[in-house]
């Protein structure tokens, strides 16, 4: 994995705790479009906590776009494929208290579209980014407060795929040792230098 870019790492927890429900940080939403700005309030503060959209037309052939008030408004990166963000204006244009605005890109002329949000939570969800030095490896800190079940990263700055960790690889004995490409169907892939071959920690 190329440290020197700049990364983006989503992490959901294996284990939540406390009285937050998931109603509280996980919404769907569906909406056909109005060919223009459209606010979806689907109840989850993004303005104040912080979280991840993603979004997908469902009537046409088009990629899962991921957008997260870290990275900010209008910057779009692509599930299907290897590229870097770019900045799409007509994406997601604001994170609101209840929800968030978005524009053409997944609001256009007959378009069906669907959400899914995820708020910043202990014990459920977080997002981290951070600056590779290329040359040794790196701890990167989260705020879960509990052991990341599954973990997402993908340089913003380059063209690179997408890894994934997920506690049940390598049939669940050494998971940090294997990793996933989202953005390709190949199986599982055993390399050490993905996560240097180290569990991730509370």
């Amino acid at each position: 994995m190329d440290l020197q870019t700049q990364r983006l790492m989503e992490g959901a927890a294996g284990a939540g705790g406390g009285a937050i429900g998931v109603e509280d940080v996980f919404k769907t939403y569906v909406w056909n479009s109005t060919n223009g700005n459209l606010t979806i309030n689907n109840g989850i503060d993004l303005a104040g906590e912080d979280g991840l959209v993603l979004m997908k037309t469902r009537n046409s052939n088009s990629a899962l776009s991921w957008y997260d008030t870290v990275r900010g408004t209008t910057k779009e990166i692509r599930s299907d494929a290897s590229t870097a963000q770019s900045t799409e204006s007509g994406g997601i244009t604001a994170f609101n208290s209840n929800g968030f605005t978005t524009g053409t890109r997944h609001n256009g002329n007959g378009k069906e579209c669907s959400s899914f949000t995820f708020r910043k939570a202990p014990g459920f969800f977080d997002i981290v980014t951070w600056t590779g030095n290329s040359s040794t490896t790196q701890t990167i800190s989260h705020d879960l407060a509990s052991i990341p079940g599954c973990i997402v990263a993908k340089s913003t700055s380059n063209d690179q795929n997408w890894g994934v960790y997920h506690r049940g690889l390598d049939s669940g004995n050494q998971p940090e040792t294997h990793y996933l490409i989202l953005n390709n169907n190949t199986g599982e892939v055993d390399d050490a230098g993905f996560w240097a071959d180290s569990a991730p920690t509370a």
